[in-house]
């Protein structure tokens, strides 16, 4: 045993404790151990990880498989064996949930993770090298895909997705939504009578109090909101989630605002209500009201940061140099420090280049998403953290309603919830609609129960993250306003861009700060208006998908 390193570590994780020292100040003494001795390095990584990460106190409640890899495990396993530069990393391969792998036999999943030399993305391969087709469950690979299929069908048939288990139903929805693919969403009717009776009984919604409208000059925001609410009383046909997700969450009483950006979803109904003027002018009362206004650009801290950045690549600094360096940032400047931590996680996490495969759902979390946002949000000495509560396969939410499980991610203290999904699941509409009725749902629920001022909401495709805040200026009126969105590089090459937007992810932690607390008043339950039910949104939307439907949310996440 290293008796001396031992009390020398032993002796920093106990100035912590003492309040002698702040977590970022432990880790950097760890990360100024001697490189050379590489093992003893790589435990003292390890170790400032935790420091990093760890409560001061044991949580109340155990952790799920996703919080507990985020939280604990992979901070210190990452620490130990991955080398970025060398290209090996500590992935996790497997989302599949330990009750969908009581079902299967022993041998038939992926392990949850695995310790590997990843191929990196390039412009040109070495001719030795043939690329095969891996099997899911066991080593065998294949150089044609049709060996491949038929060696997985006839070995491994559990393995197979869901969707080519189930190939006989969605055959036929395929089939349905080719048919439909140039009709709009309202051809697809049902028998005209019983859709009228459905849509009758299922919504009913409160006129705003007449003492609490949001006025914007001559124009009544909450009142046009409440006759856009009616209209849904008036349809006669199911409608498509992805064209109508303003309808979507109007069922809800919430109204989406996008700045600079028009919501020609509801293009040409919503202009019967609310005109490009007005929404301009309510975009803009929301801001005021909430002093949501972006700072300008802290422009040297930004080129210090692209400076130290540099010298990673450059080879005159080590990713624990640059991490050291970030760490040094004056704590009294909360926010931009707060910035930099989040950067010197991501140049701990990152490969040099970009992988040559697609992250899944656990392991965009565990390597891009987490280290980012946690160092964003995280405060484990204040007891608030970004914590991972669902672990649910993308399979098993297919087969339940919108809105009947928790969410992917909130910060705790209920300040902020959030939905994430891979980039493969980019291009399908339908589901990141979903998300995004989710994330408002969750958060319209915390600021009604716990009486918030507001509540963050982010949703995560791929590495692009979309930060909402949503409020309630007026009676029946919930706002759910972006504020940003922003992309996490794939690689260390690329990671200077993501500090040009420094103002935007400022601006998203100065709303954190202000506007996602309790409120000092209580504020009367007259202005809250019920949470639409599971069922009820079933019976409004279709649940048929189509990936060439208009959308407003569609754009390039990756």
């Amino acid at each position: 045993m290293p008796t001396e390193t031992v009390m020398d570590i032993i002796k920093i994780i106990q100035e912590v404790l003492d309040g002698t020292a702040t977590r970022e100040m432990a880790a950097i003494k760890l990360l100024k151990f001697d490189s050379t001795v590489k093992n003893i390095y790589k435990f003292a990584k390890a170790i400032a990880e935790l420091i990093k990460n760890l409560p001061r106190m044991s949580l109340a409640e155990d952790s799920n498989e996703m919080e507990l890899c985020s939280r604990f495990v992979d901070p210190f396993l990452s620490g130990l064996f991955d080398d970025p530069d060398q290209n090996i990393f500590l992935r996790w391969t497997n989302e599949t949930t330990l009750e969908a792998k009581n079902e299967q036999s022993l041998l038939n999943w992926r392990p949850d993770l695995c310790v590997t030399r990843l191929q990196v993305g390039a412009t040109e391969h070495h001719p030795l090298i043939e690329k095969h087709s891996g099997c899911p469950s066991c080593i065998a690979h294949f150089k044609e895909l049709k060996d491949f299929k038929e060696y997985v069908v006839n070995n491994h048939p559990q393995a197979m997705p869901l969707q080519s288990r189930q190939k006989g139903d969605n055959d036929q929805l395929t089939q349905e939504n080719s048919d439909n693919e140039s009709e709009s969403p309202s051809r697809k009717r049902p028998f005209e009578d019983d859709a009228k009776s459905l849509v009758s009984i299922c919504l009913s919604f409160s006129p705003p109090d007449d003492n609490d409208h949001l006025l914007i000059h001559a124009f009544d925001a909450a009142d046009a909101f409440y006759k856009l609410q009616q209209s849904l009383q008036t349809q006669k046909w199911k409608l498509s989630l992805e064209d109508h997700i303003h309808y979507a969450l109007a069922c809800t009483s919430i109204l989406l605002l996008s700045p600079n950006k028009c919501p020609d979803d509801l293009l040409p109904f919503f202009f019967f209500f609310f005109d490009i003027h007005s929404l301009t002018a309510t975009i803009n009362h929301i801001e005021t009201i909430y002093n949501i206004n972006k700072p300008p650009m802290p422009t040297e801290t930004v080129m210090d940061i692209i400076k130290i950045i540099q010298e990673v690549p450059d080879g005159t600094a080590t990713r624990e140099m640059a991490a050291i360096k970030l760490l040094k940032f004056d704590p009294t400047v909360k926010n931009i420090y707060k910035f930099a931590k989040a950067i010197a996680e991501l140049i701990k996490n990152l490969p040099r280049m970009s992988l040559a495969e697609d992250s899944n759902e656990m392991e965009l979390c565990s390597r891009f998403v987490d280290p980012f946002l946690s160092g964003l949000f995280d405060d484990p000495d204040q007891n608030i953290f970004l914590r991972w509560t669902n672990e649910t396969t993308l399979e098993a939410k297919n087969e339940q309603s919108l809105l009947n499980w928790r969410p992917d991610l909130c910060v705790t203290r209920l300040q902020g919830f959030g939905e994430a999904k891979p980039a493969c699941q980019e291009s399908n509409l339908y589901v990141i609609c979903r998300d995004l009725l989710r994330v408002a749902t969750f958060c319209k629920d915390a600021l009604d129960t716990q009486k918030m001022v507001g509540v963050l909401g982010l949703q995560i495709v791929g590495r692009t993250i979309t930060f909402y805040v949503l409020v309630l200026p007026s009676s029946g009126l919930y706002v759910m306003y972006e504020i940003t969105k922003v992309q996490i590089p794939d690689s260390l090459h690329d990671l200077s861009k993501l500090v040009m937007d420094i103002s935007n992810l400022l601006l998203v932690l100065d709303t954190f700060d202000r506007v996602c607390i309790p409120s000092t008043d209580s504020p009367p339950l007259e202005r809250h208006r019920p949470t639409i039910i599971s069922s009820t949104l079933d019976q409004l939307f279709l649940s048929s998908q189509n990936r060439k439907r208009p959308c407003h949310l569609k754009h390039q996440h990756n």
